[in-house]
């Protein structure tokens, strides 16, 4: 298994459930299922395999996580932003929820062309 270089540099050895726990916690009531997370995890994983990367940061598996949920569910992307980016005031997520708007606004403009 890759190891993941957390934001303090301290490295651990990736581990599939962290990641599939905390997007499973971040679609609760959603539309996503767990199969399609456990899909994405798994994607996710032999991506870096594929890749050989021996390393990665944790920002990056967090960025193409909230990729994948920004496109799928905004709510579930904001949940799991706000824990990810650890949101500390209400200005933050006041600021993720005018991103998300933004990009569905664009998207809705997209498919009326």
């Amino acid at each position: 298994m890759p190891l993941v270089i957390k934001k303090d540099g301290r490295r651990e050895e990736f581990r599939r459930s962290k990641v599939l726990e905390g997007m499973i916690r971040a679609c609760e009531k959603t539309d996503i299922r767990e199969e399609e997370l456990e899909r994405f995890v798994d994607g996710l994983l032999a991506r870096i395999q594929d890749e050989m990367m021996r390393e990665v940061e944790s920002r990056w598996i967090g960025e193409q996580v909230m990729a994948f949920l920004k496109g799928r569910n905004p709510v579930a992307y904001v949940r799991f932003a706000s824990v990810y980016r650890r949101f500390t005031d209400i200005d933050a997520f006041d600021e993720a929820i005018k991103e998300i708007k933004d990009l569905m606004r664009s998207s809705r403009a997209r498919k009326r062309r």
